[in-house]
């Protein structure tokens, strides 16, 4: 049936309704001249020539007339729009921005498309954001052409419509009576009639509703068409799904026709589309909830519960749905009344195509790509959480060997592939694609960032972080911003929260430990109570990155007095050493270079592992004692005991021992065993008032103490930093007082090298409850002219309870010596 015998067909029979246009497209009636479709990205270019495929949130420079006509719209200034995923009906559009006198616009090359003083019909979906400008949507060039447009004062919000010479206020004009609401998508449809008095009149629709109409005659000239602009100013501050010009007046029955096939596809309901156009025989997917690259949370039987709706047309006798390829299941076995609903259950951690079908009729099938089920965290922090290095950083460095990916709800409210910018205010890189490609690659598990974080904003003060705080930049307060961000994600639960915040408090507040702290622990408890799935927090530790700022150390100690005393804060990296100051790209405020960002990136995914995927090294080493014999010039500082220390001699920069307030100077520093550093003292000790320091301001930048953590596939080795302290009390004991020491004349074993093995009989003549390094240090007091080990108590190196025990000690003296 050609074009011209449907649109008579149609004309005949329409007191029946049979038009049968609603899944048709455009190109079915005569006269189209131009046909814009955000989702066919095969017509979207970024560059003028139109051979640069588009990707998502880059900008638009071509837009692919599907008319036939080849009217096709490029970049006519400066600016152009950006294209946007999952924007109405899970689907893209284009966002166009006001850009002071430089708006974002792409306009066909040649005029001619609307003949002068013929008549015209314009279809455009479309959605505002913003009411300050005349917005408008497909418009001339010059002033001398068609405008179809917004907002304009003082209607500002309004769809309106003028021809040549057309004002507010002459017949030419015309324009809705109520205001549009911001962000929402609506069908806008105009025709204008060169006939007057022929019952046709010209009209203004919105949503398949008519909204105004005229009868009035007026000329216009043919001019280049512009979308998103008129005459070079007067831009659009909104977004556009789709543009349909056709060059004569359409019939009131063929624009319900067209509004029909607009509405079924943006899912946007025109009142028409069910007696005048009746659609073939389809299946729909409701994707609402289900746009692409969304990522669900996975419950605790690692499984998630798909809840699906939508609608067909035709004989379903039942609906069946599949998750990432498996065997189609029933949910719903007796649809009705053109809408079904329906659970797929238990359905396990993948990622992949998420498929709807008449079971009577497979062939009738609605899906959506690239949906997850895996785990949810959320972006919290300021601006090194949003990340500000120079190169923009991609997944695939790390994941190079899993289907799955990761994947990013950003604060534009889109879901898109995890690569930067994760960010859409920052178009810079970030540890999070780096982190998500760790995940994926060694878990096989999708993973989702929901990215909430605002630089330069402040946890304490100003309270932007705290619930009902102060605004964030100008903005909602950031707490707010957070819970709506999670709300708009559409996610079922909140694995984490990824918290990285605390510069603004500690360079431009002066915050003290125990503000923050306090700020923090409510941060926590008003966290679980309002994000959905109670997530815990993960902190990471700043780093110094304002040289010999005392005030970073307090932030830094009340996160790590969280990790250790609240079980909803876990511990993140630390990132003090990481040598941002001074790293030749005169930024001394952010994770800037490939190896900062790589670096830090690793140390969030070795504590995430720990946390959730079963690793055991994700914190580095954290000291367990400190302890000296008066009078001595060593200090033996005893780390937790899966510290697994990295052999080195250490900077002594890092380090400060004070002696009942007195500092002393520090000869050496080195690692004596898998979880001991013993500090070298210029002087001996006089008191038992000792402290040790260790990385506090910036004394830890780039001169670490670490253990021997490896794995790093970008950056190389990446030992984890231990964590900094602050005048920790150092144990001081009076030489001989506490132990005493008896070895037996018992030789148990020479051997080839001539080391004899005695047994020892340990004492505790004193109050102090043992501990391996009060009796190593006793050892090392008492035995100093031989060189001696100890094993035994049960694979301790030592005793470390009060009573008497035995142990085995080699004394490594020459045969012939004595004690």
């Amino acid at each position: 049936m050609n074009t011209l015998f449907k649109t008579i067909f149609c004309l005949t029979l329409s007191l029946i309704s049979t038009c049968n246009y609603a899944l048709n497209a455009p190109t079915d009636f005569s006269d189209l001249v131009l046909w814009l479709d955000a989702n066919d990205s095969a017509t979207l270019f970024n560059d003028t020539a139109c051979t640069n495929t588009i990707t998502a949130d880059t900008d638009v420079q071509c837009w692919q007339d599907k008319s036939g006509n080849n009217n096709h719209v490029t970049q006519a200034t400066a600016a152009t729009p950006t294209y946007r995923l999952n924007q109405q009906n899970a689907m893209p559009t284009l966002e166009f921005n006001v850009n002071a006198g430089n708006d974002d616009r792409l306009s066909t090359t040649t005029a001619g498309q609307i003949t002068a003083n013929n008549a015209y019909t314009k279809f455009v979906v479309f959605a505002y954001d913003n009411l300050t400008t005349s917005n408008n949507l497909i418009s001339s060039a010059t002033s001398t052409g068609t405008a179809f447009w917004g907002s304009n004062a003082p209607n500002n919000g309004r769809l309106h419509v003028w021809n040549l010479n057309g004002t507010a206020t002459n017949p030419g004009h015309l324009s809705s009576p109520t205001q549009l609401t911001i962000g929402q998508y609506y069908i806008g449809a105009t025709r204008y009639d060169n006939i007057a008095a022929d019952g046709n009149l010209s009209v203004l629709n919105i949503d398949g509703n008519q909204v105004a109409s005229d009868d009035t005659v007026q000329n216009h000239s043919a001019q280049v068409i512009s979308i998103g602009n008129h005459n070079d100013n007067s831009g659009l501050d909104g977004r556009i799904a789709e543009a349909i010009v056709y060059n004569r007046a359409l019939t009131d029955l063929e624009i319900d026709c067209v509004e029909a096939y607009l509405g079924h596809k943006w899912n946007i309901a025109t009142p028409n589309a069910g007696t005048q156009c009746t659609a073939a025989d389809s299946l729909t997917l409701d994707k609402n909830n289900y746009p692409e690259f969304k990522i669900f949370q996975r419950n605790g039987n690692d499984q998630y519960d798909f809840a699906l709706t939508g609608s067909y047309v035709g004989n379903c006798t039942a609906i069946e749905a599949s998750f990432n390829g498996a065997i189609y299941t029933t949910i719903d076995a007796a649809p009705a009344g053109g809408i079904f609903s329906g659970n797929l259950l238990n359905q396990p951690i993948g990622q992949g195509n998420l498929t709807v079908r008449c079971a009577n009729n497979t062939v009738l099938s609605d899906t959506v790509a690239n949906i997850g089920i895996g785990d949810v965290y959320v972006v919290a922090g300021q601006s090194n959480a949003e990340g500000r290095a120079i190169n923009q950083q991609t997944y695939t460095d790390v994941a190079q060997n899993t289907a799955v990916f990761p994947t990013v709800f950003s604060q534009d409210n889109v879901w898109f592939l995890g690569d930067d910018d994760t960010d859409p205010t920052q178009a810079a890189g970030s540890v999070w694609p780096i982190v998500g490609g760790y995940i994926v690659e060694y878990t096989d598990i999708p993973v989702a960032f929901i990215t909430v974080s605002t630089g330069a904003t402040a946890l304490v003060n100003p309270p932007e972080w705290q619930k009902g705080g102060a605004t964030c930049n100008g903005a909602l307060n950031c707490y707010a911003q957070m819970t709506t961000q999670v709300t708009n994600s559409g996610v079922n639960a909140v694995k984490a929260i990824l918290w990285f915040q605390g510069e603004s408090d500690a360079f431009v507040h002066n915050v003290t430990q125990i503000e923050y702290r306090n700020a923090f622990e409510q941060f926590v408890t008003d966290v679980q109570a309002d994000i959905v799935g109670s997530p815990q927090i993960v902190s990471g530790a700043i780093g110094q990155w304002i040289d010999h700022n005392p005030f970073v150390t307090p932030i830094r100690l009340a996160i790590m007095d969280a990790w250790d005393s609240n079980n909803a804060v876990l511990f993140g990296p630390q990132a003090y050493d990481i040598e941002i100051s001074n790293d030749g790209t005169t930024d001394n405020v952010h994770f800037i270079n490939d190896d900062e960002v790589q670096t830090l990136a690793f140390r969030w995914w070795k504590a995430l592992e720990q946390h959730y995927y079963g690793g055991s090294q994700g914190r580095g080493p954290v000291i367990n004692s400190a302890t000296a014999i008066e009078g001595s010039t060593e200090i033996v500082l005893t780390f937790t005991n899966n510290s697994n220390l990295a052999p080195s001699s250490l900077p002594t920069a890092a380090w400060l021992v004070t002696d009942n307030g007195t500092n002393i100077n520090i000869t050496s520093a080195d690692v004596t065993a898998a979880n001991k550093v013993t500090l070298s003292l210029a002087t001996a000790l006089t008191s038992q008032s000792v402290s040790v320091t260790y990385a506090i301001d910036s004394s830890g930048e780039g001169n670490a103490l670490t253990d021997s953590t490896t794995g790093n596939i970008l950056a190389g080795i990446s030992p984890l930093p231990a964590d900094p302290f602050n005048d920790y009390p150092v144990n001081v004991f009076a030489a001989g007082s506490d132990l005493s020491i008896a070895m037996t004349d018992n030789v148990q074993n020479i051997n080839a090298n001539q080391k004899l093995v005695y047994q020892l009989t340990i004492s505790n003549i004193g109050t102090t409850n043992l501990n391996d390094a009060i009796v190593e240090s006793q050892l090392a007091a008492q035995l100093t002219d031989i060189q001696w080990s100890c094993t035994g108590n049960n694979g301790a190196i030592c005793p470390s309870a009060s009573g008497t025990q035995d142990l085995s000690v080699r004394a490594d003296f020459p045969i012939g010596s004595s004690l």
